[in-house]
């Protein structure tokens, strides 16, 4: 796994940022969604609240490869992660929960990426760069 650096950690634990996931299915067709219900474990696991992911979930359950972009402003990264898995139950899954709860909603299960890599796509000379 790769470990996020503190930046790109800062960026996408912030609430006000926009958080993008791109799925594709076997065929290779691209899905995207904006996610609400994101966070991570560490520095190097992100998760996904499953809140009306219905294509979404089709498609990593055919292709476990998925990008999340985070955007903030002129910065943008993209992180290339792989399916770890998707619980139902649990802890994890608890605590979500309870943080939707506010927002009347639920998720029906949370998804675990690991990190593969970490792309500069913001506004600049970097952008496009490989960072990890």
């Amino acid at each position: 796994m790769v470990a996020i650096p503190k930046e790109v950690l800062d960026i996408m634990n912030d609430k006000g940022t926009t958080k993008v996931m791109v799925t594709a299915n076997a065929a290779g067709q691209p899905h995207a969604i904006v996610c609400g219900s994101f966070g991570t474990i560490g520095s190097d696991v992100i998760t996904v609240g499953e809140i009306l992911m219905k294509r979404s979930a089709e498609y990593m359950a055919e292709n476990k490869k998925v990008a999340i972009l985070v955007t903030a402003g002129p910065k943008a990264f993209e992180m290339q992660a792989t399916v770890l898995g998707r619980e139902e139950k649990g802890s994890d899954v608890d605590n979500l929960n309870k943080a939707l709860a506010g927002a009347n909603m639920h998720a029906k299960a949370l998804w675990k990426f690991k990190v593969t890599a970490v792309y500069d796509e913001g506004v600049g000379p970097n952008s496009g760069k490989k960072i990890v």
